[in-house]
């Protein structure tokens, strides 16, 4: 259990460093990727949420979306993390804004990669207290 998590915690450290490195040098496609690193780090903490859940694991984006809105559904707690709501901003931000169109501010994909940690920590103490009942 939770080796997505611990994935996705490898891959935060490798879009740090990426950022940093890419602020250091100005390099413009440095930064979109470590953005989409930071992407794929939510991506997959959602998924071993889903999982969790016993879910089936998403094949898209739309899947996965549906999947987090029928876990909070169910269950309150989860609801009030917000985890669809924000599993879309950092969408919006990280991938499409800022990989996709090269929309990039440093200081924002800064901000951005603190709050994706901050999911995945609350994903992670989600699927310990669900695996304790």
């Amino acid at each position: 259990m939770k080796e997505l998590i611990e994935e996705a915690k490898r891959i935060h450290a490798q879009a740090i460093e990426e950022l940093e490195r890419g602020e250091k040098l100005n390099n413009e496609l440095l930064i979109r990727d470590a953005a989409e690193k930071a992407w794929l780090e939510a991506i997959i903490a959602s998924d071993e949420l889903i999982i969790t859940k016993e879910l089936p694991i998403p094949e898209t984006h739309g899947e996965r979306y549906r999947a987090l809105r029928a876990i909070e559904a169910e269950d309150e707690g989860i609801k009030k993390l917000g985890l669809s709501d924000r599993l879309g901003a950092r969408d919006t931000h990280l991938h499409r804004q800022c990989f996709y169109k090269g929309e990039c501010e440093v200081k924002a994909i800064k901000e951005d990669l603190g709050k994706v940690k901050r999911y995945v920590e609350d994903i992670e103490k989600t699927v310990v207290s669900i695996t304790e009942r």
